[in-house]
């Protein structure tokens, strides 16, 4: 059984934008263990089953998505696990709110996967190079 270093979550209604993240972490990220949703309902059920090392979130999903997401997470007590919100929305409004239930960063997406992949490098930098995450757990 292969050990990973990281535990990185993508929720993002859009298999398209999905598929471009994992791509463009392959090459940075080889001891991280990709889990993708779909819903935010979804990742916040699987919430209590593990714990990621950092999560990607898109903002603008059905059903309340990305801010209910970040509301139910300090609710139930996973305000330790970092966000990244990322979306096609740079509307001042949208990073403001963002910002206040929560998340640890906000980015715009790409448009290609030369920017994903620009956008993979320097997140992974930071996020697993040069930033202290909490550990697994409570």
């Amino acid at each position: 059984m292969v050990e990973y270093a990281h535990s990185i979550w993508i929720v993002d209604d859009s298999e398209a934008d999905q598929s471009l993240l994992r791509i463009a972490f392959d090459g940075f990220i080889e001891t991280a263990n990709i889990r993708s949703f779909f819903a935010a309902e979804d990742a916040l059920g699987a919430l209590g089953d593990q714990e990621p090392s950092l999560i990607f979130l898109d903002l603008n999903m059905p059903g309340g998505g990305g801010e209910h997401f970040l509301r139910e997470r300090s609710n139930r007590g996973y305000i330790h696990i970092p966000v990244v919100v990322i979306t096609s929305s740079a509307n001042p409004k949208d990073i403001r709110n963002a910002y206040h239930l929560g998340a640890n960063s906000y980015l715009e997406k790409p448009s290609n996967l030369d920017g994903f992949r620009r956008f993979a490098r320097v997140v992974s930098e930071y996020w697993f190079q040069w930033a202290h995450l909490p550990r697994a757990g409570r």
